[in-house]
């Protein structure tokens, strides 16, 4: 994606914040990075990319007003925790993310989670807090989510976070794309509509000037 955004004339921030599911990624060292696991990482995830943002508007390489993100698989599950914070940006694009970790225990026979380091039985809390659907009343920019419709561990997160926007009154457009597993990009005319489609998505988001997409990681 910032390949493709870079090329149309988007200045493309390709961050790597720490986040709550996050802590495998050692951007700079383990210490560093496995403060963010579980709940006390959210705060952590939504401090790094608006401290990054900062940094790019006092660099004048950015209008603050005019900031849109992109986020697929881990980069979805963070773009919906950001979606929910004060996080400075005027819409988000969500690709097949996390949003329910309650789901969990259907997923995962209610073994220990790596990412609330628990279990839903032993600390339910942890769970409810690491799940961005329950927060989706927050959500205050326009949302457009897309995945594929095979892609079947991640749709239960996906339709219960589109049907809950909908029900909210919020801005959000789902997309599924036939045939198309987790990596959803796999046939080319999905790949060029799914391209044209974020690209009309933040140029309606976006004022004329200056056109901002951060990218969040995907792995």
């Amino acid at each position: 994606m910032g390949q493709v955004q870079a090329a149309q004339g988007y200045v493309v921030a390709l961050m790597s914040p720490r986040a709550p599911h996050g802590a495998f990624g050692f951007s700079r060292h383990e210490e560093y990075t496995e403060k963010a696991r579980g709940v006390p990482g959210i705060s952590i995830l939504v401090d790094d990319f608006t401290s990054g943002i900062r940094h790019l508007v006092r660099e004048g390489l950015v209008d603050e007003t005019r900031i849109g993100i992109f986020g697929h698989s881990n980069g979805g599950y963070a773009a919906n925790f950001l979606i929910t914070s004060e996080a400075p940006m005027s819409c988000a694009v969500v690709s097949t993310g996390f949003s329910n970790l309650t789901i969990y225990p259907t997923t995962l026979d209610g073994q220990r989670d790596e990412i609330s380091n628990t279990t839903l039985f032993d600390d339910v809390d942890a769970y409810v807090a690491l799940s961005p659907l329950f927060r989706m009343n927050r959500v205050r920019v326009p949302v457009m989510m897309m995945m594929g419709d095979q892609d079947e561990r991640w749709m239960p997160h996906m339709l219960q976070q589109f049907q809950t926007l909908q029900w909210l009154g919020k801005d959000v457009t789902f997309v599924r794309y036939a045939g198309e597993e987790h990596g959803m990009y796999q046939r080319p005319e999905n790949v060029a509509d799914a391209v044209r489609r974020i690209d009309e998505f933040f140029r309606k988001c976006f004022a004329a000037g200056v056109r901002t997409a951060g990218h969040l990681p995907t792995e």
